[in-house]
């Protein structure tokens, strides 16, 4: 068995999804949304209350960081970097 991760991602319109595996904890077990304006999404939830796992980091693929849902599971928001 191969202990890569593994990527899958869903479209619908202008929403992604992307579910990493394998499932394991603090691992590649996550939900990933993309976002257009992570900075702002993550301002304007944290003026509601909801509390991140880290900061938003910034690498060559694009900004994100992670939430944890109201179960404890890790949901990443991620924005991609612009192609230029």
């Amino acid at each position: 068995m191969s202990t890569q991760p593994t990527a899958t991602l869903l479209r619908f319109g202008f929403t992604a999804f992307g579910i990493t595996q394998p499932q394991s904890p603090g691992g590649w077990n996550r939900l990933v949304l993309a976002v257009s304006d992570l900075p702002a999404l993550v301002a304007s939830l944290r003026d509601r209350g909801v509390s991140f796992r880290n900061e938003i980091e910034v690498g060559p693929g694009g900004k994100q960081i992670q939430v944890l849902d109201p179960d404890g599971n890790p949901i990443e928001l991620f924005e991609p970097a612009s192609r230029s």
